[in-house]
């Protein structure tokens, strides 16, 4: 039995698919996935099981996509086979099915980690897409842009701790607490995305945090081929 690599590259569009019948039935949400090389031809529709927990990418596609004033976890709100696409629409017809002699599809979605973007000396969010010689290739969150960056320049973002100095993006705020000497106390609830963090920092903040290779994910997708007689 062999193994094949395919890159995720993003999700355009989701459907909501229903299993069972009757009472028992339940809706659920499936992924039109894009692989990274490949035409619209090879696109698959994929359940959210097959992202193997990383909800990354499915979080990503919620953030971009057009499903108006309702909440996508409340399914009873959109009808059996209601698709949901990006604000920009990108067309293409996928396959349903692995091709044949090809069991069900597994996924790894890459880590996410803060970059360092050499041109301003900050780490910015995003995910590891493969390997490149020594280097790996990350997708900044931002803008979709990929760079190539060395292992000492990543970090992993789930080892951001509480006092960490980070750079968050002008955005409304709340005020939860104000003092008579006119200071205020304000609150943000923000992702990775919203930060950046500067090398400065990185530097002197993070040195125990610098990951090993064993720790880097790449963004890939497993198809397992049958054995055929």
């Amino acid at each position: 039995m062999s193994e094949e690599l395919f890159y995720v590259e993003r999700i355009v569009e989701a459907r909501v698919d229903v299993k069972g019948e009757g009472r028992k039935s339940k809706k659920f949400w499936s992924y039109l996935t894009v692989w990274d090389g490949y035409g619209p031809t090879d696109w698959t529709w994929e359940p959210k099981e097959a992202f193997q927990g990383n909800q990354y990418a499915i979080q990503t596609f919620w953030r971009d996509a057009d499903y108006g004033n309702r909440n996508p976890e409340q399914l009873s709100r959109f009808k059996p086979n209601e698709k949901v696409k990006l604000k920009t629409s990108v067309t293409g017809k996928p396959k349903s099915k692995p091709g044949p002699g090809r069991s069900s599809a597994g996924m790894v979605m890459g880590s996410r980690v803060f970059a360092l973007h050499a041109e301003d000396h900050h780490y910015y969010s995003g995910v590891v897409q493969r390997r490149s010689g020594l280097n790996y290739v990350v997708r900044f969150d931002e803008d979709d842009t990929e760079v190539t960056v060395p292992l000492k320049h990543l970090r992993l973002c789930a080892k951001l701790r509480c006092k960490d100095t980070v750079i968050l993006k002008a955005d409304n705020v709340e005020v939860v607490g104000i003092e008579e000497d006119g200071r205020i106390t304000v609150q943000k609830v923000a992702d990775y995305s919203s930060v950046k963090i500067s090398a400065y920092n990185v530097e002197h903040e993070w040195r125990d945090r610098e990951p090993s290779d064993e720790e880097i994910h790449c963004q890939s997708r497993v198809k397992t081929y049958s054995r055929r007689n």
